[in-house]
């Protein structure tokens, strides 16, 4: 039986890019999010200048705020099930050109309608890069990618707020399936399932992971690491110690440097 689930859009491999165009994907994301907020931020201290220039009433230039604030909002209901469905990349495009022709009619406008109907163009187009900006955080947990490259304070933030996520689910879960009797019955019959998920999520199974750049094993584990976590922590350490682990690294290494230097020669 055939899906009806859209196929998933073949993601980016941002590993294989040059650090100036990773920084310039940062710059436009941080650009884009901030997009939505500097329509109104820039614009209001010309209000007066607007009242001149078209020669209108100051309750009908004020108008233009809320206009824009309505198609900012209308924009983000839009955009994330859009963003969900085709991707982030078509979005971030479409409403970034519309963005710049919505900004261009504004300054064209002949009168204060015109001028209404482009600042709501703005704002719903504007709402793009806020959804699509922050919506990439969300597709952390969804196998987009294998490896999430950030700073330290954010790649800080986004493990604990991983690891109190989990203990807070198995948490509620342990609440629920001990409420009833019945429940308690169906839970023995899900155990092993349960123990096999407490495993996929519980990071004292795995102790810690390796420290690239240094040529030797060395396994960096967590502050609150249990005894649990510091024993599989030693036990990745003899197994990459007794394995071709540091060739293995060179090895992918080069053909990731190879693949690179393929791609700005392209």
């Amino acid at each position: 039986m055939e899906s009806d689930e859209a196929p998933r859009p073949p993601a980016l491999d941002v590993r294989t890019w040059s650090r100036r165009r990773r920084f310039g994907l940062l710059a436009l994301l941080g650009v884009l999010v901030a997009g939505g907020p500097l329509g109104t931020d820039m614009y209001t201290p010309a209000l007066p200048q607007v009242i001149d220039d078209l020669g209108t009433e100051t309750s009908l230039v004020q108008l233009t705020l809320m206009a824009y604030n309505l198609g900012l909002g209308g924009g983000q209901f839009a955009w994330g099930p859009i963003s969900d469905r085709i991707g982030r990349r078509v979005p971030v495009i479409l409403g970034a050109s519309c963005f710049a022709l919505a900004a261009l009619l504004c300054s064209l406008a002949p009168n204060i309608g015109v001028l209404l109907a482009a600042r709501v163009l703005m704002g719903f187009a504007g709402a793009a890069g806020i959804v699509v900006g922050r919506a990439i955080a969300r597709d952390l947990y969804s196998g987009a990618a294998d490896v999430i490259v950030c700073d330290g304070f954010t790649g800080n933030v986004a493990l604990k707020v991983s690891e109190g996520l989990v203990e807070a689910a198995e948490e509620l879960l342990g609440e629920e399936l001990s409420r009833t009797f019945t429940v308690r019955v169906g839970s023995l019959l899900t155990r092993r399932a349960l123990r096999h998920f407490r495993r996929r999520v519980d990071y004292s199974e795995y102790g810690g992971a390796p420290l690239l750049g240094v040529a030797g094993v060395v396994i960096v584990g967590h502050g609150r690491s249990s005894p649990k976590a510091v024993r599989n922590a030693v036990a990745m350490a003899y197994r990459f110690a007794a394995g071709p682990f540091i060739e293995r690294v060179q090895h992918d290494l080069r053909v990731a440097s190879a693949r690179l230097h393929e791609t700005r020669v392209q």
